[in-house]
Formats: structure tokens, sequence, C-alpha cells
């Protein structure tokens, strides 16, 4: 999980969701900054069989819902998250 405050980098030239078949577990699993309409936000995310929504997808131990989307209405994907450096206190 990534805490706020934490410097990422962001390869812009990953913007393509990746599907649930080319990653194995969590640990493989995308993250993604995403801009909407109230801000940034990071996380994994899914889209749906009609590619019209997209899911940012929060972690097991959040307890958040799913946080719903209109893939490029009222969301864009500014690119893959490639690297974190965050404090762990």
């Amino acid at each position: 999980m990534i805490r706020p405050g934490a410097i990422i980098t962001v390869d812009t030239h990953q913007r393509a969701i990746a599907s649930p078949k080319e990653w194995t577990n969590e640990f493989d699993r995308p993250i993604y900054l995403l801009y909407t309409r109230k801000g940034y936000v990071c996380g994994w995310c899914q889209l749906t069989e009609q590619g019209t929504q997209l899911n940012v997808v929060s972690h097991l131990m959040a307890k958040l819902d799913v946080l719903p989307l209109a893939y490029g209405r009222d969301v864009d994907v500014v690119g893959r998250v490639v690297s974190v450096a965050m404090s762990l206190e």
C-alpha cells in the first residue's frame, strides 16, 4: 500500500489498463495514477467488460468500496506507477 505523502514515479507512456491476465498476484498488479475532476487518485484499476467504467479497487485491508468512474469522461489515466519512495514511520 502506498502511504499518503509518498513520492511516486509515473511512466506516462503506460496508460492502458492491464487486464487480470497480465498479472498473477497483488504484488505484480499495476498501480495507476489517475486524474479525476476532483483531483488525483492512485490505485489498482480494472475496466468493466464493456470498457465504459473504470473501477479503482482498494486494498482488502482498507475496507473501502470500489470507486467507479466513467472511463474517458470522469477520469484520465496519467500513467503507471513504476517506483515509490515513502517513509515507514
